[in-house]
C-alpha cells in the first residue's frame, strides 16, 4: 500500500538525430561498495561486528597467538588501514598463557564482550573458553576486565565460541571434543543465563560424519550464525587448516526448538571450499556482517593464496582476512559461491549521482530487431528515466570493452554495465521498436578518454526442448535436476536461453530462465542446472554441439562438447548424456526445439507507475483493471482499464476515469487500492481513502459505462485500508488492514455488499523478521480458494522498502473464518524480491486466470531499483502453479531480463 507522496526519478538526457548521428548520454553512479582482498593480511579466524554507531569492529587470531587486537572503521575496506589496538595480552604463566585463538566481539545488554579460546603455560593446546568485558562506549580504547572461564558441561578441548539471540533467548555455540567420540571437535549449543555463562545441558548439533570433514583431522569448528528467510543458518569449518579446510552448513527453522539436535539439518557437501581457479586455498572460519545500508549480507573469512605449506599449517601465518557478498538462492538458502580472487571485489552498487555526455564518432547502421507489441516512445522528449531501460533490455544485449580492450563487461540484458567502480547506463534511441520495423542502432562508439566500444545485438533466444518420442514432455529442472515432464506446471522451469557455447561459440549452452547464471551441465553423465563457476571444466561440461536430429533431421540433437559420441538423451525421463547405438537411442536423443516468440517482459509498462494493481476477469470475456493512481503524488481518482488480453491490459487496454473524489469530506484524498467485484448483478468498488474504506456501486452491465454511486464509508471510523472480499460457507466477509502495534489483518462479516456487521477479529500481525522491514506491516489481503482451502495472501514490511513481500494464511474452506485459530500462518515469505531478475518490493497482489481459463496468474507491483526509499512501482504479471500439497507456488519474480510466455489463449 502506498504511503509517501513522491517517487525518486533519475534521468539521463539523450540527444538523438534520426539521421543516426547522435550523442550517447551516460549516467554515472556513485562508487559501489568494494573491498580489495585480502583486506587484512595474516589474520586468521576473522570476526567483524557492525555496531549501531556506524563502525565495523574487527578482531582475529594473530600469527603469534599471544594477544587480542581490536580495530574499527566505518567501512570494511577501512579495516585494512585501521590501527590495531592490543586490548589484552596472554598471561605469563598458568591459565590463558598458551595459544590465544579466535576472539569474537559482541555487544550484549549494553556492554562489550570478547569471547576467546586460550591454552595454559604447561600445555598451549589445553584450550578452554574465556570472556572479557568492557563497559566503555568505545571498546577499542576502553578498559577490558577478565570474567574468567565460560564453563561447559565437561572439561575438554573447547574453542571457537559465538553467541546469538533468537526470540528473546541468547545462545552460545562452540566447538568441543568429547572423549566418547572419535573426533577432534564437535559443535554444541546451549542456552545462556548471562553474558559469559550457560545453563542446562549442552546439545551436540554437528559432528564430523562426511569424508570432507575428516581430511587431516576430524573437525567441526568455528560456527557462525546467519538468520534470514525464516531460517537459522549456521556455518562451520571442517578438516585440517591447510587447503582441505572448508565450510559446511547447518539449517534450522526459526520456529523450531534450537536445543533439539533434530531441528538442525546438515548439508551433505561443503558450501565453500578451495578454488584453484581463483588461487584461494582453505577458506574458512568465517563470520557474517552486512553492508553499511544493511541491504547486502557479507561473509568474512580467511584463506591462503597458495596451496603447499611446509610444516604444520597452524604455524603458517598467511591466512588472510577476506570478504565477499552472500547471494541468496530462489529457495531462500544462502549461496556463498566460490572464494573470489585477490583484488577488487564488488559487494554492492549505489545510487546515481552524476552525468556526463560523450559523442560517438560513427554513424548508426540499421539492424533488424524483434517486433514489439506497440511503439514505445520515450516520452517523446528524449528524457529517459531508469525504468525506461527495461524497454530496451527486452530487445537488446550490450557488451562493453574498456581501456585497451582487455576487459569485457556483459550488461546482462538490463542496460547496466558493472565496471567495479562505476555503473554506466546507456540508452541509444528515442524509440525502441516500431511494430515489426527495424530501428537504427549504433555499431561502434569510440568516446574518449575511455575508448569504450559498445555494440548492440539482438535479444536472447528463449527455447523449450521437447522430447521427440514423448510428445508434450519437456526438458525442465526440478530441485536442480534435469528431467522430462509432461507439460510442466511451472513453464519457467522448462525455459532456457540458448547461448553461444561457453567453451566454443560455434556450439551452444543453455542458461535457465528463472535461475539466471545457472546452466545445464553434465556431471557423472547426468544433467543438472549448476551455477557457472567460470572454470574451464564447467564451460566444457555445459557446452553442446547442436546437430541435426539423429532420428529426424528436421529436429535437433545435442552432442557433449567434451565427450564426443555422447548425446543428451531422455533416459526414463531423466536427462543424461550417453552413447547412442540403436534406433531407440536415437529417438531418445532427438528433440523438437520450441522457440518462444509470443512473449512479454515485466514490468508491463514503465511510462507511469501503477502500485496496488487489481485485475478482475468477468464472464463477458474482458479483464478489468485498476490501481492506485500515483504520479508526483496520489491523484484522487479511480481509473479503470478494459481488455480481452491480460498481458496488454495496462499497456493497450481501453482506460477511463470512472470516479473523482469529492473536493471535501472523509474521502477527498489518498485514494488507494481499488478493487472491483460483481455481486448480485451489481458492480462494486472497494477503495481506501484517508485511511478509511469506502464503496462505490454501479448497476450498468458494463462497469466502464453507467454511473458510479458513492455508497459512503463501509469500514468503522478508525484506521483501515485495503479491503477485500471473502465468500465462504454461504456468507460474505471483508478482510482489511488495521492498526494494532503495527498494521494487522482483520476480518468482519458482511450483511450486504455495503455493510459490515458483527465483531472484528484480528487474524494476523507482523511476527517474523521479514514482516518488519521499515515498519511492522501486514496489509493488502487477497483471497485464493482451491481444493478445500482458503488462502489469504497478504503483503508484509513497509511498501517503500525493497523487502516488501507476500505472506500467507491458510484456512479450511469449511471452517469459520472468524475464528483466528482456524488460520495457520506460514513462517516464511511466499513471494519476495529477486535481485537476479532485478525486481524488488514485490507485493500488493491480485489473482486471475488466463484467457482460456487453463492457467492461474499473479498480478503485483514491483520496483526495478533496490532501495529502502520510495521508487516507482510498476505492474507485473506472471503465471503461478500449485504444489503437490495443494498450496500455491508463486515462484519468484521474473520476466524483466528474460521474456516469458503470454497467458494461454492470447
Amino acid at each position: 500500500m502506498p504511503r509517501g507522496k513522491h517517487s525518486v526519478k533519475t534521468v539521463i538526457t539523450i540527444m538523438i538525430t534520426l539521421t543516426c548521428l547522435f550523442a550517447l548520454s551516460i549516467l554515472a553512479f556513485a562508487e559501489p561498495i568494494t573491498v580489495t582482498n585480502p583486506i587484512v593480511k595474516q589474520r586468521a579466524d576473522p570476526w567483524v561486528y557492525k555496531h549501531n554507531d556506524g563502525y565495523y569492529y574487527m578482531t582475529a587470531s594473530v600469527p603469534e597467538y599471544d594477544r587480542i587486537e581490536l580495530r574499527r572503521a566505518t567501512t570494511l575496506q577501512g579495516l585494512s588501514t585501521a590501527t590495531a589496538n592490543t586490548v589484552w595480552k596472554r598471561h605469563a604463566s598458568g591459565i590463558m598463557a598458551g595459544h590465544i585463538w579466535a576472539p569474537e566481539i559482541h555487544f550484549v545488554n549494553g556492554k562489550w564482550y570478547i569471547y576467546f579460546s586460550a591454552g595454559t603455560s604447561s600445555n598451549k593446546f589445553d584450550i578452554r573458553l574465556y570472556a572479557l568485558e568492557c563497559s566503555d562506549a568505545n571498546p577499542v580504547t576502553g578498559s577490558w576486565a577478565e570474567k574468567g572461564q565460560i564453563k561447559t558441561n565437561w572439561e575438554s578441548f573447547t574453542l571457537d565460541a559465538t553467541s546469538f539471540e533468537h526470540n528473546g533467548t541468547r545462545y552460545l555455540v562452540w566447538a568441543q571434543s568429547d572423549p566418547k567420540i572419535a573426533a577432534n571437535s564437535n559443535v554444541y549449543i546451549a542456552k545462556m543465563n548471562g553474558p559469559y555463562s550457560i545453563t542446562g545441558t549442552q546439545i551436540m548439533i554437528a559432528t564430523p560424519q562426511y569424508a570432507w570433514e575428516k581430511i587431516g583431522y576430524s573437525v567441526n569448528e568455528g560456527p557462525s550464525v546467519l538468520k534470514k528467510n525464516g531460517k537459522i543458518f549456521m556455518t562451520y569449518s571442517a578438516s585440517a587448516t591447510d587447503s582441505n579446510y572448508c565450510v559446511g552448513l547447518l539449517t534450522a527453522s526459526d520456529s523450531s526448538d534450537l536445543l533439539n539436535a533434530g531441528s538442525w539439518k546438515k548439508s551433505p557437501n561443503p558450501v565453500f571450499q578451495t578454488n584453484a581457479g581463483t588461487s584461494q586455498y582453505g577458506p574458512g572460519h568465517n563470520c557474517f556482517t552486512t553492508s553499511q545500508d544493511e541491504t547486502v549480507d557479507i561473509m568474512v573469512y580467511h584463506a591462503r593464496n597458495y596451496k603447499n605449506i611446509t610444516g604444520d599449517p597452524l604455524y603458517d601465518p598467511n591466512r588472510h582476512m577476506r570478504a565477499q557478498r552472500v547471494n541468496w538462492n530462489p529457495d531462500g538458502t544462502p549461496n556463498f559461491g566460490i572464494p573470489v580472487a585477490d583484488g577488487v571485489n564488488v559487494i554492492s552498487t549505489a545510487a546515481p549521482t552524476a552525468m556526463s555526455t560523450v559523442t560517438p564518432t560513427s554513424n548508426a547502421t540499421p539492424t533488424p530487431m524483434l517486433p514489439s507489441e506497440n511503439p514505445e516512445d520515450i516520452n517523446g522528449d528524449y528524457v529517459i528515466n531508469m525504468s525506461d531501460i527495461i524497454l530496451m533490455a527486452a530487445h537488446f544485449n550490450a557488451t562493453l570493452y574498456s581501456g585497451n580492450y582487455d576487459k569485457k563487461y556483459d550488461i546482462n540484458n538490463d542496460g547496466v554495465i558493472n565496471m567495479g567502480d562505476i555503473i554506466i547506463v546507456a540508452k541509444k534511441f528515442n524509440k525502441i521498436i516500431e511494430k515489426g520495423t527495424p530501428v537504427p542502432t549504433p555499431t561502434t562508439l569510440t568516446p574518449t578518454p575511455t575508448k569504450a566500444v559498445i555494440s548492440l545485438v539482438p535479444a536472447k533466444t528463449v527455447v523449450r526442448i521437447e522430447s521427440y518420442n514423448h510428445e508434450g514432455y519437456f526438458l525442465r529442472h526440478y530441485d536442480y535436476i534435469a528431467r522430462f515432464d509432461l507439460n510442466p506446471n511451472s513453464i519457467y522451469d522448462s525455459q532456457f536461453v540458448e547461448r553461444p557455447g561457453l567453451a566454443d561459440v560455434n556450439s551452444v549452452s543453455f542458461e535457465s530462465v528463472n535461475f539466471p547464471g545457472y546452466y545445464l551441465r553434465h556431471y557423472n553423465y547426468e544433467l543438472k542446472i549448476v551455477k557457472d563457476d567460470n572454470t574451464n571444466i564447467f564451460k566444457q561440461d555445459a557446452t553442446f554441439k547442436k546437430v541435426s536430429g539423429l532420428a529426424d533431421s528436421s529436429c535437433v540433437s545435442y552432442e557433449a562438447y567434451n565427450f564426443p559420441g555422447m548425446y543428451i538423451r531422455n533416459s526414463n525421463y531423466l536427462c543424461k548424456i550417453t552413447s547412442i547405438s540403436t534406433d531407440s537411442d536415437r529417438a531418445d536423443a532427438t528433440f523438437n526445439l520450441k522457440t518462444q516468440s509470443n512473449t512479454f517482459n515485466n514490468p508491463r509498462d514503465t511510462r507511469e507507475q501503477r502500485p496496488d494493481p487489481w485485475v478482475y476477469k468477468h464472464t463477458d470475456g474482458y479483464y478489468y483493471g485498476m490501481h492506485t493512481v500515483q504520479r508526483d503524488g496520489y491523484i484522487p481518482e479511480i481509473i479503470m482499464y478494459k481488455s480481452t488480453s491480460l498481458s496488454n491490459l495496462f499497456t493497450n487496454g481501453t482506460n477511463k476515469i470512472i470516479w473523482h473524489a469529492p473536493a471535501t469530506g472523509w474521502n477527498n484524498k489518498d485514494i488507494w487500492a481499488p478493487e472491483l467485484y460483481f455481486i448480485d448483478n451489481t458492480w462494486y468498488i472497494y477503495y481506501s481513502a484517508n485511511f478509511r474504506i469506502g464503496v462505490l456501486s454501479n448497476s450498468s452491465p458494463d462497469p466502464m459505462s453507467g454511473t458510479w454511486t458513492d455508497r459512503g464509508r463501509i469500514s468503522p471510523d478508525e484506521w483501515a485500508i485495503d479491503g477485500t472480499i471473502l465468500k465462504q460457507n454461504g456468507k460474505m466477509y471483508m478482510l482489511w488492514s488495521g492498526q494494532y502495534n503495527g498494521q494487522v489483518i482483520n476480518i468482519t462479516q458482511m450483511s450486504s455488499p455495503t455493510t459490515l456487521t458483527g465483531p472484528t477479529v484480528r487474524l494476523s500481525e507482523p511476527t517474523y523478521e521479514w514482516e518488519t522491514h521499515g515498519l511492522k506491516v501486514n496489509e493488502g489481503p487477497e483471497i485464493l480458494q482451491r481444493n478445500g482451502k482458503t488462502y489469504c495472501i497478504y503483503s508484509a514490511s513497509y511498501c517503500a522498502t525493497q523487502y516488501y513481500s507476500l505472506g500467507m494464511l491458510t484456512c479450511s474452506s469449511t471452517d469459520d473464518p472468524m475464528v483466528r485459530a482456524n488460520w495457520k500462518k506460514s513462517a516464511t515469505p511466499l513471494f519476495q524480491a529477486s535481485a537476479e531478475d532485478g525486481l524488488y518490493g514485490t507485493g500488493h497482489c491480485s489473482f486471475t486466470k488466463s484467457k482460456d481459463g487453463t492457467e492461474d496468474w499473479l498480478v503485483y507491483h514491483a520496483t526495478i531499483i533496490p532501495s529502502n526509499e520510495y521508487q516507482a512501482r510498476y505492474v507485473c504479471i506472471q503465471q503461478f502453479t500449485w504444489n503437490s500439497d495443494g498450496t500455491p507456488n508463486l515462484g519468484k519474480p521474473c520476466g524483466r531480463k528474460i521474456p516469458i510466455p503470454r497467458p494461454s489463449g492470447e
